[in-house]
């Protein structure tokens, strides 16, 4: 062992730039590896974040009843992949709106709540691919009820 130490040596003394790039050459990749994986791990961790937290918003006619939206929001509600039905109201819409603008007051002055349409948030307990078919019946479910519109 101590041969091969003597012999390295004595080639780092021999020609100390090239050991020193060598150094260089070796930091840098073993940096850039990592770096590479940790953008990797990190976006995969990000990526079964949003997976696991598919939505779908159905956005609700004007002249909808507020019985039919509450009838609707129970056959949703009794859905098993379904966590919850929140239903999101035009002033809770606009204030909603108003605080994604709230660096521009001028916009949120502008508008009424009356241009928001009243809707319905679905979020699924179930990862993204394994609730493709609930989506389906969930389409046919809400066009049933005329007054629904999905996008």
């Amino acid at each position: 062992m101590s041969t091969h130490l003597k012999t390295a040596w004595g080639y780092i003394r021999r020609s100390p730039f090239q050991a020193l790039a060598v150094s260089f050459v070796l930091t840098l990749t073993f940096f850039v590896s990592t770096v590479v994986y940790v953008l990797v791990y990190s976006s995969s961790k990000m990526l079964t974040y949003f997976e696991t937290r598919p939505q779908i918003i159905a956005f609700i006619k004007s002249d909808v009843k507020d019985t039919e939206i509450a009838d609707l929001q129970h056959r949703l509600e009794e859905d098993a992949q379904i966590r919850d039905v929140k239903y999101v109201s035009k002033e809770e819409a606009l204030s909603i709106y108003q605080e994604a603008t709230s660096d521009n007051p001028l916009l949120g002055q502008l508008v009424s709540p009356s241009i928001f349409p009243a809707s319905l948030v679905l979020p699924f307990s179930r990862r993204l691919w394994n609730f493709l078919s609930t989506i389906c019946l969930l389409h046919k479910t809400l066009l049933t009820m005329s007054k629904v519109k999905i996008l």
